[in-house]
């Protein structure tokens, strides 16, 4: 998927130090989704028949490992190394456990949480997909209700980024940003990646875009992109100083967010 960027995007902190980070060393943070304050972020329905087969392939088995090869089955584990702490006195719960993570492979959009649910009698088919870390970006840098629950009440920073100028070996990263897509359905499974770009409308004052990708388990990824830094109009004076270096040091503009008189709003200066 290729998109052209042709606004800046921007990126709320809460933590002045990731902030800093961000901009002294020109990279971006990538995170599981799964601690997002929207329940159903990254979420898709599952297919019932395919969660029932699922379910009944995985239960079979597990029930035939355990009925007739307990003993083989803990040798094989230790074989492959599937866990190497794996000991003869591990009880069957958490073989279950073990055995259940190896069919991630077959079933590649249930998480091993789910599948391991299934074993143990879970009926809930709400999947969420967590196999790809996530970077999330805003087309707004005025929002009262972000700079509120993002950006610790005002005393946090937004990042600004430009696109304007892309070297060959950002071309990938930057073409993999996506504009997330406001609904009020689920995702189904069937249309696999697109959960990660897919909220509820209730989310959609966030204009937001995102990086969704294997990192390889790697959180902080360049991103040589900042053009503009926007403060907090609570920040206090100390973080103020902070930025005010860090953006003369990289010659990047500083702005402070100011209240308006006249209308519920920000404007910057």
């Amino acid at each position: 998927m290729i998109n052209t960027i042709n606004k800046p995007l921007y990126k709320y902190f809460e933590n002045i130090d990731y902030a800093l980070d961000v901009i002294e060393n020109k990279q971006i943070h990538f995170e599981n989704p799964a601690a997002y304050n929207d329940i159903f972020d990254c979420a898709m329905i599952w297919d019932k028949e395919k969660a029932r087969t699922a379910m009944n392939t995985a239960s079979n088995l597990l029930g035939r490992i355990f009925k007739y090869l307990e003993d083989e089955v803990i040798d094989y584990l230790k074989d492959i190394n599937i866990l190497a702490s794996c000991t003869d006195d591990m009880n069957m719960g958490t073989i279950s456990d073990i055995v259940a993570e190896s069919l991630i492979e077959k079933y590649p959009h249930i998480t091993s949480e789910w599948i391991i649910d299934k074993i143990h009698g879970g009926k809930d088919i709400l999947v969420h997909a967590y196999n790809n870390l996530v970077s999330c970006f805003s087309e707004n840098k005025y929002s009262l209700l972000m700079w509120g629950y993002y950006a610790n009440n005002h005393t946090g920073a937004c990042i600004e980024f430009k696109f304007d100028t892309i070297l060959p070996e950002y071309r990938e990263l930057v073409n993999a940003l996506t504009k997330v897509n406001y609904t009020d359905g689920f995702i189904k499974e069937e249309r696999g990646f697109d959960n990660y770009f897919t909220k509820s409308r209730q989310w959609e004052h966030e204009q937001e875009w995102r990086i969704a990708c294997d990192t390889g388990g790697i959180e902080y990824v360049e991103f040589p992109f900042v053009s503009g830094i926007y403060l907090g109009c609570r920040m206090n004076d100390s973080d103020i100083a902070k930025f005010n270096k860090v953006g003369e040091k990289h010659n990047i503009p500083v702005f402070r967010a100011k209240p308006l008189t006249e209308r519920y709003a920000i404007t910057f200066k």
